[in-house]
């Protein structure tokens, strides 16, 4: 993912997601946030949506998931962007295809 846009490779959450823990592990978040941080993904994201490529995810697929995690109890955690805003409908994957 380049400049916030979806990369021609296409990759799923889950490789996404693994992106985004390598760059913040280079920004001196200590080994225990790290350690929460990829439980939480490995626990609650990536079983339900880290299989879906990004051109394919879908805010009703995200919406679906927050509905699940706040019925057993669970919210976003406080680090999560979807915490203080969950309706996925803020959410906006660019692809290069688009343009947008």
């Amino acid at each position: 993912m380049a400049n916030n846009r979806v990369s021609f490779d296409d990759p799923t959450l889950s490789d996404l997601l693994d992106r985004w823990l390598e760059h913040i592990t280079g920004l001196g978040r200590s080994a225990t946030t790290l350690y929460h941080y990829r439980q939480y993904v490995d626990r609650e994201i990536v079983p339900v949506l880290g299989g879906i490529r990004l051109s394919k995810l879908s805010t009703l697929e995200i919406d679906a998931l927050y509905t699940k995690l706040r019925k057993r109890g669970a919210t976003w955690p406080s680090w999560h962007p979807l915490r203080h805003n969950p309706s996925a409908s803020n959410i906006r994957l660019r692809s290069p295809l688009s343009g947008h």
